[in-house]
């Protein structure tokens, strides 16, 4: 599937040779010219990896940094390569037949303390804007619409809302505190950033990592619409 995640081996081989040792004390701060996507799929990269503990996101990106004119550089570190061991947190990033029992659970069993969450803009949910390499238009069954865009102060300002907006913004999509919220987008990535957000939060987190591309293509799964 698009932008899923590589092997470990590979992820483990970049982590060292970024010079991650996943040490005491140490502190990974990430950032991008976007609006957070990227950043955030580092984050979840970290976090599979059992290495974000350490890890945060500039808020604002560099937009922000630019903005209030700190200072740039072209000169590129030289890091030295460590040789850290990941504490792989496999559930972290969650399957199809995961998210067949979590959509299930929600249409069947009105108590269950879980929340699906779809990341992508809302024509997309509801199926009137397919998206690329979309098979079947609409939603996973039980999913709740937050567009990724939704946890930021708004337009040219990738700062994220105060704590409060954002827990107030996912309790109205049934999101109540202790759930177990598993996020999806078209692909993954607006889904990371998401997933980033929930953690800061304090839930326990999951990314459905082939997301909607692989449900809508996938036999026997259900489409909702609307």
């Amino acid at each position: 599937m698009p932008n899923e995640l590589p092997p470990l081996a590979d992820l483990t081989a970049l982590v060292r040779r970024l010079g991650i040792t996943g040490g005491p004390g140490e502190r990974i701060v990430i950032y991008g010219e976007d609006e957070g996507l990227l950043a955030a799929r580092a984050y979840v990269a970290l976090d599979y990896l059992g290495l974000a503990g350490s890890a945060a996101l500039l808020d604002g990106q560099r937009a922000a940094w630019e903005s209030e004119q700190r200072p740039l550089t072209a000169d590129v570190p030289v890091v030295a390569s460590s040789s850290v061991v990941p504490r792989l947190e496999p559930d972290r990033v969650v399957g199809l037949n995961v998210v067949q029992d979590v959509s299930y659970a929600l249409e069947s069993l009105p108590a269950a303390q879980v929340a699906l969450i779809d990341a992508r803009p809302a024509a997309q949910y509801t199926g009137a804007d397919p998206g690329d390499a979309v098979a079947r238009p609409g939603h996973i069954p039980g999913a709740a619409n937050v567009f990724w865009k939704d946890n930021l102060q708004g337009p040219g300002a990738p700062r994220l809302r105060a704590p409060e907006e954002l827990r107030a913004l996912y309790a109205r999509a049934g999101v109540a505190p202790g759930d177990v919220v598993v996020t999806y987008c078209r692909t993954g990535a607006q889904a990371s950033y998401t997933y980033f957000v929930l953690a800061y939060l304090g839930y326990d987190v999951h990314l459905y990592d082939g997301s909607f591309v692989e449900w809508s293509a996938a036999p026997g799964t259900a489409v909702g619409s609307g």
